[in-house]
């Protein structure tokens, strides 16, 4: 994407910084902390990746830091980011696997192997262009896992007559979580609810759900999250599923990451009940028990919510 520079814009001529020589601006501008910890931080984590994690603590008017603000605290911040980012990421995958397994299962076995590419009943909500449309992103992501042992395989040992595509239970590994997403929006209610029933959701409610590890793991994953500020207190956009748990005791809001939390720790409950994730998560809140919980849209009481049941 091309940018273009707005009138008046000036050549960027800062010079590149040694960490003694960012450790000394970071200190000029009010920054306090030991010194040998700034030093081992800054040789292992970039300093333009950490600024996002110490915009909170600068003032907008001067461009200092408030006074007393400390770099362990920023660091702390920002280990705290990174384990949540892998507690999250841990979470989103299992629910996904299961999402991808459900699907395979449900789908093929009603409507056969290659029934999403063939048979438009199996796809039932887009109308013929949108649906075309479609294939053709499931055959071009496709293409682009042709590297794939298991596609490799069949692709060399099977008559290449299936326009480019593969038994559902292949494609439905390789194909990018936000086509997943859309596959299950496209499918009919009676796949929905049967893909749906391991989380014990109706299939109306399901698709929030999906939609939501798909936000979540496009605001863990993306580096302009951690450039912009930590992740956790950005603001996302989801909706709450029509749940009564949802809505009453505690009140959840749809636009930061605790709904995220939520759902995840609801699904994960229901097919897995031993999952120790929501056990990494407390422990995790409570190793860092100054990051702000309301920044990430923990709501008040939030442990009297009945999906939480702490």
């Amino acid at each position: 994407m091309r940018v273009v520079p707005a009138l008046g814009a000036m050549l960027y001529q800062k010079p590149a910084r040694s960490v003694e020589q960012q450790i000394e601006l970071l200190q000029s501008r009010g920054l306090t902390g030991d010194h040998n910890l700034m030093f081992q931080c800054l040789n292992t984590v970039n300093y333009y990746r950490l600024s996002g994690y110490w915009k909170p603590f600068l003032s907008k008017q001067t461009d200092r830091f408030y006074p007393g603000v400390d770099f362990s605290t920023i660091w702390n911040r920002y280990l705290f980011d990174r384990s949540l980012r892998l507690i999250l990421l841990g979470g989103i995958e299992r629910i996904e696997v299961t999402t991808r397994t459900r699907l395979t299962q449900s789908h093929a076995m009603e409507y056969g192997p290659f029934g999403y590419a063939t048979n438009p009943k199996s796809l039932p909500k887009p109308e013929d262009k949108e649906r075309s449309e479609f294939l053709d992103r499931i055959r071009k992501e496709l293409c682009d896992a042709r590297r794939n042992e298991i596609l490799i395989h069949f692709y060399t040992k099977y008559a290449s007559d299936h326009n480019g595509m593969c038994p559902l239970w292949m494609a439905c590994e390789v194909m990018r979580l936000g086509t997943l997403v859309q596959f299950l929006n496209y499918c009919s209610k009676e796949t929905l609810k049967d893909v749906s029933a391991v989380f014990l959701h109706t299939g109306r409610s399901f698709s929030p759900m999906a939609k939501g590890a798909q936000y979540g793991e496009k605001y863990v994953c993306t580096p302009r999250a951690c450039l912009e500020s930590s992740f956790w207190s950005k603001a996302m956009d989801s909706k709450i599923p029509r749940i009564p748990q949802w809505h009453t005791p505690v009140k959840f809001t749809n636009d930061r990451l605790f709904v995220y939390l939520t759902i995840i720790n609801f699904c994960l409950q229901r097919f897995r009940s031993n999952s120790d994730w929501k056990e990494s998560l407390l422990s995790l809140l409570k190793l860092y028990p100054d990051v702000p919980q309301t920044e990430m849209g923990f709501p008040l009481y939030w442990q009297n919510s009945p999906l939480w049941e702490i």
